[in-house]
């Protein structure tokens, strides 16, 4: 059985006469969405009596707005969103409002997602996404200003929130996973989910949040196929700690530290001539294609490059762009950016320079990598 929830958030005074509220997206995401029964009750009872109970708002400051200029002096609405949209879709007057106080953004989420938690109606996978986003909010908040010592926050975070909640530390942790999974859904499959009426297994959902899915997956069959790929990339994982190993026998051979295997049997040797290491190298990428399916070509690319140093070989960087491969490399300097080889000067020119931050181009990157042309160079 939950624990009944501390609620922080000053009660402040009662107010009538507030002409505008303001909704923010990132707090109406934390709202579990209502059933369409219960929306509908809702509606009836709204439509009958109007908003009877006052909806709890907040008017951030200068200090208390950290930093987000735009929502200064505003009247932010941190619970009734659901009474708000309905009667605004019934064009009625601005309901009475409670002023609640708070000392920061990070504060009303906190508050919002532990008056959640404290609802009696709601799904178990309710119940885990707010303890996840919980969780997750203030492992996050903590990092910024603390430093994190062998994942010493997080394990402070969890148990106290294990405390709060009476789930155990490594509940707290999966749910803040089962949370980030979630978060990458479509709005409308993550309702259904979220209200039982899609059903998959939270250990799904958890194993998601590894995904690097770029959109909003739309139904059942993106996400196991979104989970499969997280799964071949712990598989590769695995695979490359084989690489490391030297001087261990094996059917009479030496290993050497850029081999990579795909069995006992099969390895690549960084002493091959450019020539035959270029055609062992397009054979393998093949048999590992074959092998693991459908994976992300940059995680193959970087495999093969590092067993074959085509960082430090333009022998093979000109035979490759040549037989109609794409080569990329990215940097930082003088900006960020991505280049390719030349294979008419043999050199490399910038592709593209004009990204904000290096995630903007890392994304970019894996996009070109999944060109079945284009490898990482």
């Amino acid at each position: 059985m939950a624990k009944k929830l501390g609620l922080k958030g000053g009660l402040g005074q009662f107010r009538s006469e507030v002409k505008e509220l303001t909704a923010l997206p990132e707090l109406e995401r934390l709202i579990p969405p209502l059933t369409t029964e219960e929306y509908k009750n809702l509606e009836e009872s709204i439509l009958e009596l109007g908003v009877e109970t006052p909806l709890d708002v907040w008017i951030p400051t200068e200090k208390t707005a950290g930093g987000n200029k735009d929502i200064i002096g505003k009247t932010i609405i941190v619970d009734g969103h659901n009474r708000n949209i309905i009667r605004l879709k019934h064009k009625m007057p601005v309901p009475k409002t409670t002023e609640r106080e708070f000392n920061s953004l990070v504060e009303v989420k906190n508050w919002m997602l532990k008056k959640q938690l404290g609802r009696r109606n709601l799904s178990d996978a309710n119940r885990t996404y707010l303890t996840g986003l919980l969780y997750n909010t203030s492992k996050y908040e903590k990092g910024k200003y603390e430093r994190n010592f062998d994942g010493e926050i997080e394990r402070n975070t969890a148990h106290k929130i294990s405390q709060e909640t009476g789930s155990s530390i490594r509940s707290v942790k999966n749910a803040g996973d089962f949370a980030d999974g979630i978060n990458k859904l479509a709005p409308e499959l993550k309702k259904h989910i979220l209200s039982g009426k899609e059903r998959i297994a939270k250990a799904t959902i958890q194993e998601l949040a590894s995904s690097d899915a770029e959109k909003p997956i739309e139904n059942i069959e993106q996400i196991e196929k979104e989970v499969k790929k997280v799964r071949q990339r712990k598989t590769v994982g695995k695979k490359k700690k084989q690489v490391s190993e030297k001087n261990s026998p094996e059917n009479g051979k030496t290993i050497k530290s850029a081999e990579f295997h795909i069995n006992k049997n099969d390895t690549v040797h960084q002493e091959m001539g450019d020539g035959e290491r270029l055609e062992r190298y397009l054979e393998m990428k093949a048999k590992f294609t074959e092998q693991f399916g459908d994976l992300e070509l940059d995680i193959l690319t970087s495999v093969f490059n590092d067993i074959l140093q085509l960082r430090s070989t333009q022998s093979d960087h000109v035979k490759l762009a040549n037989d109609g491969y794409t080569i990329l490399r990215s940097g930082d300097s003088p900006k960020i950016h991505i280049k390719y080889f030349s294979k008419d000067t043999n050199s490399w020119k910038i592709l593209e320079n004009t990204f904000t931050s290096k995630t903007e181009r890392d994304r970019r990157f894996k996009k070109l990598l999944k060109n079945k042309k284009t490898i990482r160079g």
